[in-house]
């Protein structure tokens, strides 16, 4: 049984943490490089998946707290991927009140869709659905208010989820997060269209601004984890890419790190 700070202020007491997320938090390029990990299939693949958690951030901070844990993240995961796993584990009674989960939040213009041939749920980058699907018409369909919706209501989800099995909840940033700064750090889709335009303009900015409070309480006070790395690197005097593996992903020692910060903002010391 571990002690934990949870919203900032409070402990509680949990016994096994899950984690779910993108490729960040599932340790991608840990055990293999970039371009050999794409030629892995099969069983291959699968154990050199189950290495990579294995080595990860969330089994480093398991291992500090000293718990049991599970690691559902998966590569290219977009946050509605990643909530119907969880939502899946509710379903399947896997979560209990005593235990807490760790909600990684991959990148807001990561999107959820599915093969149009067997139904498998998948996740593409923005620029990747609007090469395949025609730019011009699928952006003006997947605009940024449509894409900040679908963000802040799956995290929304994701809250009431955790509140109805009573599990403390926790929110770790891997990219730039929405919530923060008001939105006006805000990647827009389009680079003709003003920072400030949608906090302006939007008619829901009363109710995705009660939602932001909502996230911001859950989130836990670390930098995400890519921009932890840049600055890692930036204080030894390195480019950003000293750390990262062949495919943009954290080297072992980022992992570490991250792990102990997030160990030390979460142990209660008093």
């Amino acid at each position: 049984m571990a002690k934990i700070l949870h919203l900032k202020t409070r402990e509680v007491e949990v016994d096994y943490f899950h984690f779910y997320g993108c490729s960040l938090p599932a340790g991608h390029e840990l055990t293999d490089p970039w371009s050999k990990d794409n030629k892995l299939e099969g069983r291959e693949l699968f154990e050199a998946q189950k290495k990579n958690k294995e080595l990860s951030f969330p089994a480093k901070v398991a291992e500090l707290f000293d718990v049991p844990f599970s690691n559902r993240a998966e590569y290219g995961c977009s946050i509605g991927t990643t909530k119907f796993y969880l939502i899946e584990d509710v379903l399947r009674h896997k979560i209990k009140r005593n235990q807490a989960i760790f909600f990684c939040i991959t990148h807001q213009k990561r999107i959820h869709g599915f093969d149009e041939n067997n139904g498998r749920a998948l996740s593409w980058q923005l620029h990747e659905a609007a090469e395949r699907f025609g730019k011009q018409d699928f952006l003006t369909y997947q605009n940024d208010f449509k894409l900040l919706y679908e963000y802040f209501v799956n995290l929304w989800e994701v809250i009431l989820i955790a509140k109805t099995t009573g599990c403390p909840l926790f929110f770790v940033p891997m990219f730039a997060h929405s919530t923060f700064n008001n939105m006006q750090s805000y990647d827009t889709a389009d680079p003709e269209l003003p920072f400030n335009k949608i906090d302006v303009e939007w008619n829901l900015m009363r109710q995705i601004r009660n939602i932001i409070r909502e996230i911001e309480a859950y989130t836990i006070n670390i930098k995400p984890m890519m921009r932890y790395t840049c600055d890692v690197a930036e204080g030894r005097g390195l480019d950003a890419s000293a750390l990262k593996n062949p495919g943009g992903h954290p080297m072992q020692e980022i992992h570490d790190l991250y792990a102990k910060d997030i160990f030390k903002l979460l142990k209660n010391d008093k």
